[in-house]
């Protein structure tokens, strides 16, 4: 009865009691969504207070909202004994809050435009103040003003001294023990003064035969890659060598043709019929026939079983000089090329000529496949062109050469085209693709000359570096270069 008559006191005054059904009307609350947003999301989800909600439904009155804000309130300020504030983890931000934070960033595409202004007012201020360096030292300037501007100037300096200083260059490992040479490179042959002319396999692969413009013949073990000994010592530089069996000749500049024994170097005997220079030789058959070209634009066939002092037969039609020779043993077939740009094939048996034009300028190498079917013939217009000794047509011509073409190969197997010139690059075509399908590079100069082993697993080219290189050939092909 004594709580409840001051609840009556009020009716008897004429002011109705309030309704035990109908709650009290609640104060309007402000709307605090991106303050409550970012502090749940600067308190952790094990620190979040409870919610005024919450806190009304526990309470059931709406002072109890008051007291939840203010107990939030404790809650974030809450420290422990040791001081500090307590570490709470961040939650992400939502993205309309993250896009409003990133609205004050520069976006990517300026900031090397910032950079460069930031720069360009920091050495504007360097100017300045060294400008104003006559002032300080005619005193002009108080002391402080002047302590104060060589701070700001000295900071400026060290400011674009750590903007401006290049990068530090990444360390380099330093490989322990020799140097490894590249996996297609077997060995590198040193021993010519000067630039190779010519090398050779001898038939069972064990020997390698070069010559050059040191006028020296040497010997090489391909295996081991040294020198087994010196041949012969010439006269005159030699342009050429050729080798069938136990023998070898050689061309030589002052137009003299050399048969010797490839065993012991014994000179077999000496043949001169040139006038002027002799570029290339080739064994024609067997040991005792050759043929030689050179710079009198002729080409002359020797035996020495018939006749050791005279050519048995003088191939004259072309009209420049000869500076590439090619003999066919399955077709009996002599193919020639020189300053005239065009490839001529004589049908020794039959007498006939063929002559096959395609290139623009002087032709300086070619090369029989096995088979006699094929012939491929290099240019300086730097051209390889694939043609059918049968015909006078063009197989193909061969892409990927660059400049002038000083040597050409075929492998033992009529499956791959080497090709060398002034780019000291070694190059090797698929025949039965027609396409490049390896580089070697390592001459440090023009390759003049090229030679497969035997066997077609190895493959030697020199030139004007005064070095041989023995290459790997059945090693994978690697991409085009």
């Amino acid at each position: 009865r004594m709580r409840r008559a001051p609840d009556l006191a009020p009716a008897a005054s004429g002011t109705p009691p309030p309704s035990v059904a109908e709650p009290a009307e609640e104060p309007a609350r402000p709307k605090r969504r991106l303050m409550s947003r970012l502090r749940s999301a600067a308190i952790g989800p094990t620190d979040k207070p409870a919610s005024s909600a919450e806190a009304r439904t526990a309470s059931g009155h709406p002072a109890s909202e008051a007291a939840t804000e203010g107990a939030s309130a404790a809650t974030e300020t809450a420290t422990p004994a040791g001081g500090d504030t307590m570490a709470r983890p961040a939650a992400r931000l939502p993205i309309r809050l993250r896009r409003q934070a990133r609205a004050g960033r520069p976006a990517r595409r300026w900031r090397p435009l910032l950079r460069l202004g930031q720069l360009a007012m920091a050495a504007a201020a360097v100017g300045a103040l060294a400008y104003g360096q006559g002032w300080i030292d005619q005193g002009l300037v108080p002391g402080i003003v002047t302590e104060r501007l060589s701070a700001l100037r000295q900071g400026a300096q060290d400011w674009l001294a750590e903007r401006l200083a290049p990068a530090p260059a990444p360390a380099r490992k330093v490989a322990s023990g020799p140097r490894r040479p590249p996996s297609d490179l077997l060995a590198t042959l040193r021993g010519h003064s000067d630039a190779v002319q010519a090398i050779a396999f001898s038939p069972d692969g064990r020997r390698l035969l070069s010559a050059g413009l040191d006028r020296t013949i040497r010997v090489w073990r391909p295996e081991s890659g040294e020198q087994a000994a010196t041949l012969a010592r010439t006269e005159s530089a030699i342009n050429a060598i050729a080798v069938h069996g136990s023998h070898i000749v050689s061309a030589q500049a002052d137009g003299l043709l050399v048969l010797r024994d490839a065993q012991a170097g014994a000179v077999l005997g000496t043949y001169r019929h040139h006038d002027g220079i002799v570029w290339a030789v080739a064994f024609a058959g067997h040991a005792r026939r050759f043929a030689s070209a050179g710079q009198d634009g002729t080409v002359k066939l020797w035996d020495t079983s018939v006749d050791p002092a005279l050519p048995v037969q003088i191939l004259g039609d072309n009209t420049g000089a000869i500076q590439a020779l090619a003999y066919s043993n399955a077709e009996e077939l002599i193919a020639t090329g020189g300053a005239d740009q065009r490839v001529r094939l004589w049908d020794i048996p039959r007498r006939r000529l063929r002559t096959l034009r395609g290139h623009r300028e002087a032709v300086t190498a070619l090369a029989f496949s096995p088979d006699g079917r094929l012939l491929v013939s290099a240019g300086l217009d730097g051209r390889l062109k694939l043609w059918s000794s049968r015909s006078r047509r063009v197989r193909r011509t061969l892409r990927g050469a660059r400049g002038p073409q000083y040597a050409v190969a075929f492998s033992p197997d009529g499956q791959l085209i080497a090709a060398a010139g002034a780019d000291g690059r070694v190059r090797l075509w698929s025949v039965r693709r027609r396409r490049l399908v390896r580089t070697l590079p390592g001459h440090a100069g023009a390759v003049r000359t090229l030679a497969f082993s035997p066997d077609g697993r190895m493959l030697a080219s020199a030139g004007d570096d005064r070095t041989i290189r023995l290459w790997r050939i059945d090693a994978p092909p690697r991409a085009r270069r």
